[in-house]
């Protein structure tokens, strides 16, 4: 967060508002829409979340395809000696055929593809990480209700600290990303919980921290 931003507070810059949350990481909120339309995608390029500036890969792929393009014009300059009369004889009526060929069909397949990315995201929001945040949410209502006393305060705490894991555990094994050691330094897990984890599949790791809750939980009943 910039200097003076007052975590879980808001922030608002030339095109867009942002959120920081708990550990004070930036998130976006709403963009404003009439001026990016306004002001344009190319003088928008360097603002915060777009997908330059989120990305290196995508500034990365954009870079590799100017210098590509400037290298091949630059190959035909070359072998041509400047003189590109030759080139007016090739016949290019095909790669005219097959552009038009293209044009007509890449449209179809990139809005097939969109519907698919989009139907994929919405049910892994609703299905997967939506019913997760709704259990989350639910144990800990459950944990304000039966376990009210301030005494109680360092379990419901822990009992929160584990359903947060649990969604960045679950994230994280979708995209086959198997670490776990920042959640010792965001303070949602002990030096010794991540290392049982390692030892577990990344997939059972989200299970595990529902099988740790319920063990709290029993064990606190008991206590009381």
């Amino acid at each position: 967060p910039n200097e003076g931003t007052v975590v879980g507070g808001r922030a608002m810059f030339k095109m867009q508002e942002v959120v920081y949350g708990h550990h004070g990481k930036e998130k976006l909120l709403r963009y404003d829409l009439a001026r990016l339309i306004r002001v344009g995608g190319i003088l928008t390029l360097a603002q915060r979340a777009t997908i330059f500036t989120m990305s290196f890969d995508t500034v990365f792929s954009v870079v590799t395809a100017v210098v590509v393009a400037a290298f091949i014009t630059g190959s035909i300059s070359f072998v041509c000696w400047g003189d590109l009369t030759p080139l007016r004889d090739v016949d290019v009526d095909e790669l005219n055929n097959l552009q038009e060929s293209m044009s007509n069909v890449v449209p179809f397949i990139l809005g097939l593809y969109l519907s698919l990315c989009m139907t994929r995201w919405w049910a892994l929001r609703t299905f997967g990480v939506g019913e997760l945040c709704d259990a989350c949410s639910n144990i800990q209502l459950l944990m304000g209700v039966y376990f009210p006393q301030e005494r109680h305060g360092k379990l419901r705490l822990k009992v929160r600290n584990y359903g947060l894991a649990s969604l960045t555990l679950l994230v994280r094994a979708a995209r086959d990303d198997s670490w776990s050691g920042d959640l010792e330094k965001k303070g949602l897990l002990t030096h010794a919980e991540v290392q049982v984890l390692a030892l577990v599949p990344p997939y059972q790791r989200c299970m595990l921290m529902y099988a740790w809750i319920m063990r709290l939980v029993h064990e606190a009943a008991e206590c009381d």
